[in-house]
């Protein structure tokens, strides 16, 4: 066991789950605004995520066989797959995003404004991040107790790419959080449209490049095997853990995801 390694995911963990309330302290402050417009935007995550992770669970599977079937270049069907996935996240939450300010905050009498919306964003990319830590620290357990050789080869740098992809989703979530309140308080679904566009299109490009690069260090032609577990259910937008060229990039556990890696495409790698 590295102390090193121990140090970062210790860091990382702690990062994780503090950015968030540090930042939604700060608006609390700065707006003298109350806390339940964050615990409001944590709970209606989860209340999408009831919806949204049993359909990625159980539709992924069937999905990339199917584009497989269809798609003689493997590229091009990966890429449908990411498509795919990233439109799910963008509808569920963008369409729960605005059924939220569209309905439940004036049933409320909360008023549709900046202060609010970005309180609201914080609490919603914030519990995601939560739980992202919540499933490394499963990781750092099992590094510190597992003999795996493959947790055994992690770096101290390893576990900072959750928290490099914590740092750059978490403003996001709340630009997407803003866009779709501007939506509502302009009466213009238009901007609905695009929050949920601009949603795919992260989406989509993180599940792609994240599941080619992984196969392209594998040796592979970039549609080898892909994700079907944590990075794909418990983190809808697919961005939860990769394991590539012999060492481990994790920013959900791999108790979760490892070692089974299973989006079949053995007919077409021969496998």
């Amino acid at each position: 066991m590295d102390p090193a390694v121990v140090v970062s995911f210790f860091t990382v963990l702690l990062i994780e789950l503090g950015f968030p309330l540090l930042v939604a302290w700060f608006l609390v402050r700065r707006y003298s605004i109350s806390w339940t417009l964050f615990f409001y935007g944590a709970l209606f995550f989860i209340l999408v995520q009831i919806f949204h992770t049993p359909l990625v669970l159980f539709t992924q599977a069937p999905l990339s066989e199917a584009l497989n079937a269809a798609i003689p270049n493997p590229t091009l069907a990966l890429a449908v797959f990411a498509v795919i996935l990233g439109l799910l996240a963008g509808l569920f939450e963008e369409i729960g995003r605005y059924l939220v300010f569209s309905r439940f905050f004036p049933s409320r009498n909360i008023a549709i404004s900046r202060d609010h919306g970005l309180l609201f964003g914080a609490g919603w990319g914030g519990i995601e991040s939560m739980m992202i830590a919540g499933l490394l620290s499963l990781t750092f357990v099992a590094y510190l107790f597992s003999a795996s050789p493959v947790l055994a080869s992690l770096t101290p740098l390893d576990p900072l790419v959750s928290l490099l992809e914590r740092l750059m989703v978490f403003p996001l979530q709340i630009a997407f959080t803003l866009l779709v309140l501007l939506s509502v308080a302009l009466g213009r679904p238009l901007l609905l449209g695009l929050a949920i566009l601009w949603h795919t299109e992260v989406d989509a490009l993180a599940v792609f490049l994240g599941s080619y690069l992984r196969d392209r260090d594998r040796g592979g032609d970039g549609c080898g095997q892909r994700r079907s577990c944590a990075d794909l259910s418990l983190v809808p937008e697919a961005r939860a853990s990769w394991i590539g060229g012999g060492s481990v990039r994790l920013t959900a556990p791999v108790l979760l995801c490892y070692p089974s890696v299973t989006y079949n495409t053995s007919s077409r790698h021969g496998t």
